[in-house]
């Protein structure tokens, strides 16, 4: 059995950065490592990470910029996400890369790495947003491949989507694996699974707090349907309520009562560019964006298909459940499914609110395909 420098493969050490309410830890726990501390920031966050995951006796600091290497604990993994907002391509960002204050902290957790010399870990592994490939013209990414490479490190990265790991959320995030040394990671592609059914994270009997009034839920249908006639999917002369859009390359239209509407003999009509219609049935959940407003600026459907996961969680919007007629938003426990957290470890937060809640779930990664990652490490290890 391989001897590591501070462990063996049976049991890596790991340490988050930017850690959030922890979701890298516990992906990477269930395939066997140990956490031995974390830094974040956000006081709600650290409070959820308590009860998550009750580090007692664990090394935790709030700010990165304030600590020394030396003071942290001896590890084979550093991991995190580091903040995403001045990269993320989100409405209000300003995009200012890894030149930004928050994005910018990617620059202390390479300073970490320099001051922790020969005590270096043995791997990083560093999550963000899709955006890090472009932003500052993709200078920003090849600097971070750079610096991580000069203190040291044999890199990979993937753009992963949550979706292809077991949960019905689509949510694309880059992810870069170093391994300390010449050998390379060699971690991607990751094996993937079937998307499994939005209906598989749907609560029983969401609180009623979370429903959209009838009115506002009439008011985004007919949006919807006026939105479709200006795009000259719908006949300019159909008036029936909408049930569902879905599918940006094949939208569908239905009416309140599951039939099929505006379809001439040769399957025109609503259908004339986009093929035939099925008949709605209202006992599946469909995701719609951003039910908390009445309009939204999207090229897209924003009604999704029986077929296609949640949109992507965020930090601000909330998205929704549209079924029987009805619109709601996610509750939090729903968006903590979606990011692969188990009911029984939700059920051990008390005392923090849905706004909270959400911010969290958005913030964090998914718990899947932290696994399949730290999977793929064991087996290099044990392997060599």
């Amino acid at each position: 059995m391989k001897k590591w420098q501070r462990g063996n493969v049976y049991n890596f050490k790991i340490f988050r950065l930017f850690s959030g309410i922890g979701l890298f830890r516990l992906g990477l726990e269930q395939v066997g490592m140990t956490c031995m501390g974390h830094i974040e920031i956000d006081k709600f966050a650290n409070k959820s990470y308590e009860m998550l995951h009750e580090p007692k006796g664990e090394f935790f600091a709030e700010d990165i910029r304030k600590i020394n290497a030396k003071s942290l604990p001896a590890t084979d993994i550093w991991c995190g996400g580091f903040p995403c907002q001045d990269i993320s391509v989100a409405k209000g960002a300003n995009r200012t890369g890894l030149s930004g204050a928050r994005s910018g902290l990617f620059y202390n957790f390479v300073e970490l790495l320099k001051e922790a010399q020969e005590n270096k870990p043995q791997w990083v592994v560093l999550e963000n947003v899709k955006g890090l490939f472009n932003v500052g013209g993709g200078w920003d990414f090849a600097d971070v491949l750079h610096k991580l490479a000069e203190v040291g490190y044999n890199l990979e990265y993937a753009l992963l989507n949550s979706k292809n790991f077991g949960v019905a959320q689509n949510r694309e995030r880059v992810y870069i694996v170093g391994r300390l040394g010449e050998k390379r990671p060699n971690i991607f592609p990751l094996t993937t699974v079937p998307i499994p059914p939005l209906s598989s994270i749907i609560e029983d009997k969401p609180h009623k707090k979370y429903f959209l009034s009838k009115e506002k839920t009439e008011i985004i249908l007919n949006n919807l349907l006026q939105d479709l006639k200006k795009r000259g999917i719908m006949k300019k002369d159909c008036n029936k309520p909408i049930q569902l859009v879905g599918g940006s390359q094949g939208n569908r239209v239905y009416s309140t009562n599951g039939t099929s509407i505006c379809l001439s003999a040769n399957g025109g009509g609503a259908g004339a560019k986009t093929g035939l219609y099925l008949v709605f049935d209202s006992d599946f959940p469909r995701a719609i964006l951003t039910p908390n407003r009445i309009k939204v600026r999207n090229n897209g459907c924003r009604i999704k298909r029986l077929e296609d996961p949640m949109y992507t969680l965020m930090t601000k919007d909330i998205h929704g459940i549209f079924q029987d007629g009805k619109i709601r938003r996610l509750t939090p426990r729903e968006c903590f499914r979606l990011q692969g957290v188990p009911d029984y470890y939700f059920d051990k937060i008390e005392g923090i609110s849905d706004t909270q809640l959400y911010k969290q779930a958005g913030n964090a990664v998914t718990v899947p395909v932290v696994r399949a990652i730290g999977e793929k490490i064991r087996a290099m290890e044990e392997s060599d």
